[in-house]
This record gives structure tokens, C-alpha cells and sequence, in this order.
């Protein structure tokens, strides 16, 4: 990956970031760190809020979504994101 695609990357993936983080559970380091952590083929569960949780294969996420399974969400409704071993 050349510099500027890396810098472009990191910047878009910021946002997402920070929008998934700060809605993850308070105080618990793991559950945060574990977002950087995915792999294609993890199997997760996304607490959304407002809607019926989401589990499944982890395929992809940007800076807007996730998409798990035939599921892609918003990035900005994910509360929690646990990823089972």
C-alpha cells in the first residue's frame, strides 16, 4: 500500500473509529481494542441501537458501516461489537 493510500485509509477510518469506540462499553479496554482486531471470517455480534442485535461472519467495514453476514450497519448505531473464539 503506497504512503498516500495509507494516509487516505487512516483518514477516512478515523471517523468510524472514533464513532464505534465511543459507543462501546465504558471501561472495557478489551471490547475496544478488539475493533482493530477483526479479521474477515471472525464471528461477531453487533449490539445496535434501537434495532435487534446482528450476528455473523465479519466481511467488511468503512468509515460509515460494518457489514457482518448479509447485514451491513451504520457505523453510528453499533454499541457493542463481541467477537466470539
Amino acid at each position: 500500500m503506497s504512503s498516500v493510500a495509507r494516509h487516505t485509509f487512516l483518514r477516512l477510518s478515523l471517523p468510524f473509529f472514533i464513532a464505534v469506540s465511543s459507543k462501546l462499553m465504558a471501561g472495557d479496554a478489551h471490547n475496544r481494542d478488539s475493533l482493530g482486531e477483526l479479521k474477515t471470517g471472525d464471528h461477531i455480534r453487533l449490539a445496535l441501537d434501537k434495532k435487534t442485535p446482528v450476528s455473523g461472519e465479519f466481511l467488511s467495514w468503512t468509515p460509515e458501516s460494518i457489514t457482518v453476514g448479509n447485514s451491513s450497519e451504520r457505523g453510528e448505531d453499533v454499541v457493542k461489537v463481541e467477537r466470539f473464539t
